[in-house]
């Protein structure tokens, strides 16, 4: 099966979810949060992240900041 851009999973994988909804205050707020939650996830997991499309009204300082942590923690959005 294939979600997001380019993530596979086959049977037997692991999909390991974080999930933020909320206004971009509150999504900005919770970027430290969401590093700390894809960093705790099983390393031979697929990570992704789950968000409303209140995303696209980030600052593009936290959208940075929010794609360096996607990109540390190897996880999709």
């Amino acid at each position: 099966m294939e979600i997001g851009e380019g993530v596979v999973i086959h049977e037997g994988d692991m999909l390991a979810i974080e999930s933020k909804a909320g206004s971009e205050s509150y999504l900005s707020s919770q970027i430290d949060h969401i590093d700390r939650q894809l960093e705790g996830m099983p390393e031979d997991s697929h990570r992704m992240l789950f968000v409303t499309a209140d995303v696209n009204r980030l600052s593009a300082q936290d959208k940075e900041r929010l794609g360096k942590v996607l990109e540390k923690n190897n996880a999709a959005m």
